[in-house]
């Protein structure tokens, strides 16, 4: 009996037929899924192109912001608030100088405003400005400091560790019946001279040179030490005294007046004191 025969051929239209609905599924998904992966992949590349604008254009705007928020943030610290414009210059004023409180805004008209943080900055910067001044000065006024002793002041002066200005030299033989001689040198070059029955030059400003030759004398006789013992004063005897001062710093010494030319001490400082004082 004949049976209906068919072609089993992997080329028949039947059997390309039958394995495409057998496997319709998966080829849909694989479909869908390509469709989706260029699609993910195109959204990527629309979101880069349009965020990345975005982004340049947020980091000017910041930069702008603050740039204006350095010359904002000085004139509202200064208590004044300009008021911005945008028109041109005229020629009568284009090449004017700048008053005290001009200054040129490129922004709308608006009160400006810096960024948020912007005082706290300069608040800041204030403090650090200010305690490397003070920090300076200290430096600098290191040799207007006191002195512990009177010798450690003379030393210092002679090497330009302490400022002589506060020092004050007195030599006084002043006496009520006799007269005499108060000559003060002080360490700015000024003189001050009370002579009463004495001769005595014209007083005059004296040199520093001079002053630091007054003070290495007075190093080398040890000024500031009483070597003369204390006993009552005779008849026709008086006293000259030699008074250094620096700051809260003081010594006094004194000979007496009839024993200057044997001693060699204090009629040594009156000596050079009474050259360099006058002219």
């Amino acid at each position: 009996m004949p049976q209906d025969s068919c072609s089993c051929d992997g080329d028949s239209p039947l059997l390309k037929g039958a394995l495409q609905l057998e496997h319709a599924p998966a080829l849909e998904v694989q479909e869908g899924r390509k469709e989706f992966s260029v699609k993910r992949s195109t959204e990527r590349r629309c979101t880069r192109e349009v965020a990345m604008p975005l982004v340049n254009a947020a980091a000017f705007v910041l930069l702008a912001a603050a740039l204006l928020g350095q010359v904002s943030g000085t004139a509202y610290r200064a208590g004044w608030h300009p008021r911005p414009s945008l028109r041109a210059p005229t020629p009568s004023t284009e090449n004017a100088e700048p008053s005290g409180n001009a200054a040129l805004w490129i922004s709308p008209r608006a009160d400006p405003k810096p960024p948020k943080g912007w005082f706290r900055m300069v608040e800041l910067l204030d403090q650090t400005s200010a305690h490397v001044a003070k920090q300076g000065h200290r430096a600098v006024s290191s040799i207007d400091r006191t002195p512990l002793t009177i010798r450690e002041a003379l030393l210092e002066i002679t090497v330009g560790k302490l400022n002589p200005a506060p020092l004050s030299i007195t030599y006084d033989d002043m006496h009520g019946l006799w007269g005499g001689l108060t000559l003060t040198i002080r360490g700015d070059g000024n003189v001050e001279q009370k002579a009463v029955k004495e001769e005595a030059g014209t007083p005059s400003l004296v040199s520093r040179d001079s002053i630091l030759k007054l003070v290495r004398l007075l190093l080398k006789e040890k000024a500031w030490e009483q070597r003369e013992p204390q006993r009552a004063a005779k008849s026709d005897e008086s006293r000259a005294r030699l008074v250094i001062q620096y700051g809260e710093q003081r010594s006094e010494i004194w000979e007496w007046y009839n024993d200057l030319d044997k001693t060699q001490r204090l009629g040594k400082v009156r000596a050079l004191m009474k050259k360099i004082a006058s002219k």
